[in-house]
């Protein structure tokens, strides 16, 4: 007899025991036998045989929980004969559980995937609505049918979070979650065709002339070597959906959706890598972050920070504090996140991508939101304020997105949007203590060519419209090449798929006019080319004047022009210039 059919017999033995007793028993016994359907072929039939020979004890009765699909295959495999007709002989009352409707099941679904999101510390801001959608659609929508399925999913995707940078999407994150759990072969074949997918280089794909007919059907091809047959469609559509290089050359291309500038998508080549590799970047020792992590003096951990912003690895440094800071005691809790706040403006360190790009300052603030969530508004406000007064002003600048952020939030709450991580004393009171920075350095300089200066104007615009609007009538009309600042504040830049270079621009002229009368620019910018002072502006300031000045000739009949188009004519004032 094996092991597992004396550890099952033994209680039932003990049980029987009482024989005479239960005679005299006046109700009836439950056994409770549950999970049948995750036991091998073999222990699969004892159990079953083990309940048909202790069928006729009296006032007991046995509930036997299973999948009848799974059991039902089990016995026919070791049994060699028709396991539904075995399974009749045992059962007398089959009851079948209803299956769960496919709307609840997606509410609960749809629920633990935006409490993980909140629990990560993504914001809304953070997620590209078209490419969401898309997710949903072809990942989310009528691909898991069972509650377990979806817990199976999320503690998944859980896990898969905690392992990855800070700053890979949370959508191209859930999408690959997915495909681990139902089709881990094609993440295998997706891992090592980075050049295929991303189109970095000369790929049969994306070289040849084949019809898009043509290269759909070679995917398809391809495959249904590596998943079932009946998912290589929809195995197309997923890599599609995520890959957009590939949709537009198998003429998939309506599943293509890239709208945020901000998107480090797992479809651009610079980032591809970082979803298949841990929160440990090069360079990065965990024990290094740990240490830093357990320190009860700030200034330790601030120094730490300094050499990496000295190293241009604080980037890397503070994704990997990120995701060890949420069992943080509130105590190191406190020490850590004003040592964070200190940090801002020590590194001018950025990741550049076209759709993709971040800042030191910007990763720190995503840390110091964690950690304010955790502390709560009233501490969170305390350190906030005493940072401030310690850095003498430094971090006012850097805190420019934060706040903008917290006042978007009081304006969200109103209609049942989230809660601030700030008193909202505080978060006003620190927002007009930018827009006075602002204010002060404004008389000294043109703010418009300054990078660090751009969110605070942003908050000033928000906050102090009138004030935003008289600073920025001054510069736009005074020189040319105060003119040519202004104009590249607002416009929107499009970028390639393929080189991530910018690919056009658009305009708010309704707005630009409220600022500079439109008759006017071209005539400011001819003399800043005149004298000299146009060329001494960078060069994309130079291309976005260019670009507006296109635009504002009316000849296109809208507001959006081509970098090409732009460019041409830069070259064409540049030439001039020589020549005069």
């Amino acid at each position: 007899m094996s092991a597992f059919v004396l550890k099952l017999i033994k209680p039932v033995c003990s049980f029987l025991s009482y024989h005479p007793q239960l005679l005299k028993f006046d109700g009836r016994v439950v056994v409770i036998i549950d999970d049948i359907d995750r036991l091998p072929n073999d222990q699969v039939r004892m159990v079953f045989q083990l309940v048909a020979s202790l069928a006729k004890l009296p006032k007991i009765n046995y509930l036997l929980s299973f999948d009848e699909e799974v059991v039902t295959r089990a016995l026919s495999e070791v049994q060699k004969c028709d396991g539904a007709e075995y399974l009749e002989k045992v059962v007398q009352v089959p009851v079948r559980l209803p299956s769960i409707s496919s709307g609840d099941l997606e509410r609960i679904l749809l629920k633990d995937i935006n409490a993980i999101f909140e629990a990560f510390a993504y914001r809304q801001e953070d997620l590209d609505d078209n490419r969401w959608n898309g997710v949903c659609l072809t990942f989310l929508n009528n691909r898991f049918f069972t509650i377990r399925e979806v817990r199976r999913f999320t503690n998944a995707l859980k896990a898969k979070l905690s392992i990855l940078p800070r700053f890979c999407c949370f959508e191209d994150v859930v999408a690959l979650a997915v495909l681990e759990l139902k089709v881990p072969k094609l993440v295998d074949w997706i891992r090592v065709h980075k050049d295929f997918l991303c189109g970095t280089i000369g790929s049969s794909l994306y070289m040849n002339n084949m019809d898009l007919k043509d290269n759909l059907a070679n995917l398809e091809a391809q495959f249904s070597e590596i998943v079932p047959s009946s998912e290589a469609k929809w195995a197309v559509e997923a890599v599609c959906r995520i890959f957009p290089q590939v949709a537009n050359k198998t003429g998939m291309s309506h599943c293509v959706s890239y709208s945020r500038e901000s998107l480090n998508g797992i479809w651009r080549a610079d980032f591809f890598d970082l979803y298949f590799h841990s929160n440990m970047p090069d360079g990065i020792d965990v024990h290094e972050v740990q240490d830093a992590l357990n320190v009860s003096e700030g200034e330790v951990l601030l120094e730490a920070l300094r050499k990496h912003a000295e190293a241009a690895s604080m980037i890397d440094f503070v994704s990997a504090m990120r995701a060890r800071v949420s069992t943080l005691e509130e105590e190191r809790g406190e020490v850590v996140a004003k040592a964070c706040l200190l940090a801002l403006g020590l590194s001018r360190e950025k990741s550049y991508a076209a759709l993709a790009s971040t800042s030191a300052d910007l990763e720190l603030l995503r840390l110091i939101e964690l950690l304010f969530k955790q502390l709560g508004p009233a501490k969170s406000g305390e350190i906030l304020r005493a940072s401030v007064d310690e850095s003498k002003g430094r971090v006012i600048y850097p805190l420019a997105p934060f706040l903008i952020s917290q006042l978007n939030s009081l304006n969200d709450r109103g209609n049942g949007g989230c809660n601030t991580l700030l008193p909202e004393g505080d978060i006003f009171e620190l927002s007009d203590a930018v827009c006075a920075k602002v204010g002060e350095d404004a008389t000294a300089r043109n703010l418009f060519l300054v990078d660090e200066c751009h969110y605070a104007l942003i908050l000033l615009k928000e906050r102090k419209p009138n004030e935003f609007m008289a600073y920025a009538k001054r510069v736009a009309n005074a020189d040319g090449a105060g003119c040519a600042s202004f104009l590249s504040f607002g416009p929107v830049r499009y970028t390639s798929l393929g080189s991530g270079e910018v690919t056009s621009f658009s305009f708010d002229k309704t707005g630009v006019a409220k600022v500079v009368e439109l008759a006017k620019i071209d005539g400011l910018l001819a003399e800043a080319r005149a004298d000299g002072s146009f060329f001494e502006l960078p060069e994309d300031f130079q291309l976005i004047a260019a670009a507006f000045c296109v635009a504002n000739g009316g000849d296109d009949g809208g507001d959006r022009i081509s970098a090409e188009k732009a460019g041409r004519l830069l070259a064409c004032w540049r030439r001039d210039s020589r020549r005069a």
